[in-house]
């Protein structure tokens, strides 16, 4: 009977257990077919709650396997979540972030409730201590409220109760970084934490902050100068607390990973008081970064990393600010620096649109104009105004090339950008890209036009339109002006194309070159071929040695340009073969070596004009021309070895000695304290005169060494070839060249590739200068010379180069066979018998 009894309480204990464990499952798990919701309440705004420390619920883990189901009427919901912010401060830090919202008609304290991204009580964290009332908003930080953070590829996220039931539950998607998922609009671009899920909640989200807030950018100044008639970016400050604000306790940046690039100075701003911070990437003691027109992301934080305030700009258009009005964010048809913004303009007046897209066809095309308010326009390429044709609605009857350039002007808006459209009708099937120049006739062969005083630097407002394979790839306003010196005067003449806040933008962004991993310019050379163009010559000399020297590999410390050929159009005419060109400047050098323009200091030749400091260049020359020093000796060599890469002077001069280039002083030379430890280092530049002629080839190195040139790039050399360790190391580079870059087979792939770029389109551009002038030289006449002239050039290039070059040595430098084979090697040794 004892038996017995016992194993009926056994059992009675044991069904205990299991009905337990059925009501605890019951309220662990969730159900996977509630989603999505759309409540109808309509949110409201409420202020920021600091949050608790977050607090992690003990429950005992229980594993479930019953699935139960969302209660029907929730009192919170999950509102928004974003799962990659970087924008919307929370509290001052940059975490993810999800909004809860309280649905019932009574206030609910939160700490009732938990969250979780896993299924369980196991892992869920209690949310803070805090009255939320009917119908407003919590935004729990991840990381900070609770010790998860949400994963930007998307995951679940759990609201529960403190019995395990399920409040709310959201299976987001992936989300990109500061957009977020909504409850009611799915995913937005506009996430408004505290805030209705709206535009208008987005911008109250920021322009409810309290401290020192961004007040006014601008990102394209060409009006207001501090000083020097400097114009740089600028960002307007504001207190819009009531209290007195140190700004030294806070920093600017553009970069939500770098928030402390900018201390701001010591300065008490008081309530409602403006400061003004200009920013430049290169100028000292401004905010080290730019403000791009096209948008921006700006940081104030303190030293303890609390962000205070962060803002995106949109596009910017020049001398034109956006920022805070009230509760709104506007564009302002005028910066008012240190002073209160007036009311402006939600949106931009709308460009200009056409409904043709520009390019190339066959005949007639008739071209509707539509925008905003009144629409002016030209045909002439010329800049539109308000003093030009009014469009009415007719189309423009498009039948030969055309650039159709136009503005919106819509009242008292800001008006739109100037666009333009290019036609081209019957034009040629080009092989090459195709580039257009619209800009006023005018302005370039009128009475003060670029082609009338091509000895003045004048600079004219123009558009640049690129087509690739028929396409329009990109179309930007431009400044236009000549390139070159003594080619200014030939009728073909380069072009410099310069890309600045004036005009629209200061940046071309668009991989121009294939080969080269840079896609944003300053500015662009359009080169005619200079001083090569003449019947006799090949049209790339210049083109065909810097990027034979440029190889990868083979001059790793010569810095050259890269090239692509092109066809050109000024307006509506044909000008022409012309190769896009890297422009060499600061800039040039700041993006091929990762380096601060303020950091470089340039020498341009013949001129020996410089940017930045030239104090170290005129020592060099103290020691060469002034006293001169015996370099022979290795002390005395030492001062310029430590100075200059000898191994970029030394290939450059080689190059120039393969060539025959007879330009000798038009050199560059650059250092920056970020590159090379300082040192000197060189540029191949301006190789037009080249491989002119069999004389200037021959004995190139013994002419360079035994005449009274005085040029400054020879005269160094002569001196560096005083010392031993330079010969050697001249000879050693000298030797690799012709082993490797110079050998036949290499010059001749080169020269066959620009040869097959240029070769289908040359017709056309031989067609429109056979009957003009170089100098009393005519242009190349036909294709059979242009063949023939390139027979020449392979003809400098071929073994006998190699051939003159080792004799050429051994003559200037007074080698013997044994002094080639040891330096050079035994292969060019025989050369000598």
């Amino acid at each position: 009977m004892k038996t017995y009894i016992n194993r009926f309480a056994f059992i009675y204990i044991l069904i205990s257990i299991l009905l337990l464990l059925v009501s605890c499952e019951l309220d662990d798990t969730v159900s996977n077919t509630i989603a999505n919701k759309s409540p109808t309440y309509a949110p409201t705004p409420s202020n920021t709650i600091k949050s608790p420390e977050p607090t992690i619920d003990t429950t005992p883990t229980i594993t479930p396997t019953i699935t139960p189901t969302v209660q029907e009427k929730p009192s919170l919901i999950i509102s928004e979540i974003v799962s990659s912010n970087s924008l919307y401060p929370i509290d001052g830090k940059q975490c993810d972030w999800f909004e809860i919202k309280n649905i019932s008609s009574e206030t609910i304290n939160l700490k009732n409730y938990y969250a979780s991204n896993k299924p369980g009580i196991s892992s869920r964290y209690q949310l803070p201590d805090i009255q939320l009332d009917s119908n407003e908003y919590y935004v729990v930080c991840c990381g900070v409220d609770v010790l998860f953070n949400l994963s930007k590829d998307g995951e679940k996220l759990y609201l529960t109760n403190h019995n395990g039931n399920i409040i709310d539950f959201v299976d987001f998607p992936k989300l990109d970084k500061n957009t977020s998922w909504t409850y009611d609009k799915g995913i937005v671009s506009y996430p408004s934490p505290y805030y209705e899920n709206t535009p208008e909640g987005n911008t109250q989200s920021i322009t409810s902050r309290v401290g020192v807030v961004i007040s006014e950018v601008v990102a394209s100044n060409t009006k207001f100068s501090p000083y020097k008639r400097k114009y740089y970016d600028i960002i307007e400050l504001y207190n819009n607390s009531d209290e007195s604000i140190d700004l030294s306790e806070y920093f600017i940046s553009d970069k939500n990973s770098d928030l402390k690039k900018y201390k701001l100075p010591q300065k008490i701003l008081k309530p409602s008081e403006y400061y003004i911070v200009y920013c430049d990437n290169e100028a000292t003691g401004l905010a080290p970064f730019g403000i791009s027109s096209s948008g921006d992301n700006l940081f104030i934080s303190d030293s303890n990393g609390y962000i205070h305030d962060a803002i995106s700009t949109p596009y910017i258009p020049v001398d034109r600010a956006w920022g805070r009005f009230e509760n709104r964010l506007i564009y302002f048809s005028e910066p008012t620096i240190g002073q209160a913004n007036p009311d402006g303009y939600e949106t931009l007046t709308q460009n200009p649109t056409v409904n043709i897209a520009p390019g190339f066809y066959n005949d007639t095309q008739n071209i509707y104009l539509s925008g905003e308010g009144s629409i002016y326009y030209t045909t002439d390429g010329s800049t539109p105004t308000t003093a030009s044709c009014v469009y009415d609605g007719t189309p423009l009857q498009i039948t030969t090339n055309t650039s159709i350039r136009a503005v919106c002007y819509n009242g008292n808006k800001i008006p739109s950008d100037i666009v333009t459209f290019n036609y081209f009708i019957n034009a040629p099937t080009y092989d090459l890209p195709v580039i257009k120049i619209s800009m006023s006739e005018e302005d370039l062969f009128g009475i003060d036009g670029l082609y009338t005083n091509y000895t003045k630097l004048y600079e004219r407002q123009g558009n640049i339109t690129f087509f690739l394979n028929g396409n329009q790839e990109f179309s930007i306003n431009c400044g236009v002006k000549l390139f070159g010196n003594t080619s200014k005067k030939y009728p073909k003449k380069s072009f410099q194309i310069e890309f600045r806040p004036e005009y629209g933008t200061s940046r071309l962004e668009y991989k121009l070159f294939e080969n080269l991993d840079i896609a944003s310019f300053s500015n662009i050379v359009l080169r005619s071929g200079s001083q090569n163009t003449s019947s006799a010559d090949s049209m790339f000399a210049d083109e065909f040695l810097t990027s034979l020297m440029a190889q990868s590999g083979n001059s790793p410390n010569i810095t050259v340009q890269a090239y692509r050929p092109c066809n050109l159009y000024l307006n509506g005419q044909y000008w022409g073969i012309y190769f896009i060109r890297e422009k060499v400047d600061t800039d040039f050098l700041s993006m091929h070596y990762n380096i601060s323009e303020s950091s470089i200091t340039m020498v341009y030749w013949p001129n020996y004009t410089t940017t930045g400091s030239s104090d170290q260049w005129d020592k060099i020359w103290n020691i060469i021309y002034k006293k001169p020093l015996d370099f022979s000796i290795d002390s005395n060599f030492k001062i310029l070895e430590d100075q200059i890469n000898l191994e970029s002077f030394a290939d450059l001069m080689i190059a120039r000695l393969y060539g025959g280039d007879i330009d000798n002083d038009n050199i560059r030379a650059f250092k920056s304290a970020e590159y090379d430890d300082g040192k000197w280092n060189f540029i191949l530049f301006d190789l037009d005169l080249s491989f002119t002629s069999k004389s200037r080839i021959e004995n190139r190195l013994y002419n360079t060494l035994h005449n009274t040139n005085n040029s400054k790039p020879y005269v160094l050399f002569k001196a560096l070839l005083q010392n031993d360790t330079f010969k050697a190391l001249f000879l050693s580079r000298l030797s690799h060249h012709l082993k490797t870059t110079f050998l036949p087979d290499n010059t001749n792939k080169f020269i066959n590739h620009i040869v097959s770029q240029m070769e289908k389109d040359m017709p056309l551009s031989i067609n429109r200068w056979k009957t003009e002038n170089v100098e009393g030289m005519r242009y190349i006449q036909d294709m059979e010379r242009w063949y023939q002239n390139i027979s020449r050039l392979r003809s400098y290039t071929n073994e006998d180069r190699i051939k003159w070059f080792v004799l050429d040595a051994a003559k200037a430098l007074s080698l013997t066979k044994e002094d080639i084979s040891k330096y050079m090697g035994e292969e060019f040794a025989f050369y000598l018998d």
